[in-house]
């Protein structure tokens, strides 16, 4: 480990933050600007990769996030693709479209995730932030600041450390060490729903009039297909199932028995040899986090460490980002680590609390096969009407585009 990373001296405004994700290394960049002396640590040897199996989708940046990246002079409008709205794709062969809404910034932008981490890292890097792979937290001590992290090597060691950041994830090992210092609460559930990816190219796409401004969606009896526009004007496809089981899709056999799930689906229908292209592919789970305390003493929990929640609302990376945006201002404005964390865990709880509301019936109406159906879409019509004739925002628009771009740009002062 570099000698930065084996110090145990604390330096007076420093910060270890774990976890080199977007919340992670969107924090570094801004803690970095405000000249405090930042650390990341990530168990991938190379941060930014992009491994070959990975189960990943795309990002879609709502105008909060592409704010706050640009407080770090970070823009990913070359390699995103605008998205105005859905498109339902039915059984009989009709497409069904809604806008987001009317406004301007009524849009998301669709990335790679691998391109939005590797800027982040290479900006986080360029402002002086300590990045080091290869190490992997094995355990924190909230009241003294210890981690105890397995280094490449295999060696254990206890590292002594001013402040933390827990942006480890979903499954966040900081995260069980402040819920058992708090004593308080916290949900970790899954909805039975597992995931994977694929792709439909750029020739195909164009061929079948997959209009690259639109999100599609998909669906069948337990199963939903979701395409993100890439800048190329391919798809990048999240495919859903009930009931799965998670790990590698091992061979064709298995690849078979998953698609056949999807028989009927225009989406799936559309990947080339979608039996190949699944075979290696990683199947995992969508899961809820909720935590009652996201700080206790050197310790605070950020992005999905604290909250997380399927993507059913293309919120999350987002609400990471102004997690990472929200911290940075308390710290300006307050005298210590400790109160801009109370400050932090204060301002942003009710808020993700309303979306992770949000994201459940957003989850009940996919499960039950509700959404995208006749129902579903004449509240979408009704919604949009009263939007144009009255200037009324359904919850979904506020909580998506209103409240948290109002926050980031003057509410958290």
């Amino acid at each position: 480990m570099s000698s930065a990373a084996a110090s145990t001296t604390p330096l007076a405004d420093e910060v270890t933050i774990i976890g080199a994700g977007p919340a992670g290394l969107m924090a570094a960049c801004l803690l970095r600007q405000a000249k405090w002396n930042v650390e990341v640590l990530d168990q991938r040897f190379d941060v930014s990769a992009r491994p070959a199996n990975a189960a990943s989708y795309n990002l879609t940046l709502t105008p909060a996030g592409r704010f706050v990246l640009a407080q770090a002079d970070i823009s990913m409008q070359d390699c995103g693709r605008p998205i105005v709205g859905r498109r339902i794709l039915d059984a009989g062969g009709k497409v069904h479209g809604f806008r987001y809404g009317a406004a301007t910034e009524d849009y998301l932008l669709s990335v790679p995730r691998h391109e939005l981490i590797g800027r982040l890292c290479d900006r986080a890097r360029s402002l002086g932030a300590n990045i080091v792979g290869g190490v992997h937290v094995i355990r924190t001590d909230p009241t003294q600041g210890d981690v105890v992290v397995e280094e490449p090597s295999r060696a254990l060691s206890r590292l002594q450390r001013k402040h933390l950041i827990a942006a480890d994830g979903v499954y966040s090992t900081c995260r069980n060490d402040v819920v058992h210092a708090t004593q308080a609460g916290m949900s970790l559930r899954d909805n039975g729903v597992v995931y994977t990816t694929l792709d439909i190219p750029t020739g195909e796409a164009r061929a079948s009039k997959l209009d690259p401004s639109w999100i599609h969606f998909s669906s069948g009896p337990g199963t939903m297909v979701i395409g993100l526009p890439n800048a190329d004007e391919s798809f990048s496809l999240v495919v859903e199932w009930s009931g799965g089981h998670t790990g590698t899709v091992e061979d064709r056999a298995q690849a078979e028995e998953i698609l056949a799930r999807f028989s009927l689906n225009r989406l799936i229908g559309l990947v080339p040899d979608a039996t190949t292209a699944l075979v290696g592919r990683r199947v995992r789970k969508f899961s809820y986090v909720a935590c009652q305390r996201w700080e206790t003493g050197r310790i605070l929990l950020m992005g999905d460490a604290a909250h997380a929640m399927p993507p059913y609302l293309g919120a999350g990376v987002n609400t990471a980002l102004v997690d990472a945006f929200a911290f940075a201002k308390a710290v300006e404005r307050t005298t210590s680590f400790e109160e801009a964390a109370c400050a932090y865990e204060r301002e942003r709880q009710e808020y993700v609390g309303n979306l992770d509301s949000l994201a459940r019936q957003h989850e009940d109406a996919l499960v039950s096969g509700e959404w995208g159906g006749p129902r579903w879409r004449l509240r979408q019509r009704i919604d949009r009407a009263a939007e144009q004739l009255l200037g009324r925002r359904t919850i979904y628009q506020h909580l998506i585009f209103d409240a948290p771009t109002k926050c980031v740009r003057g509410q958290i002062r």
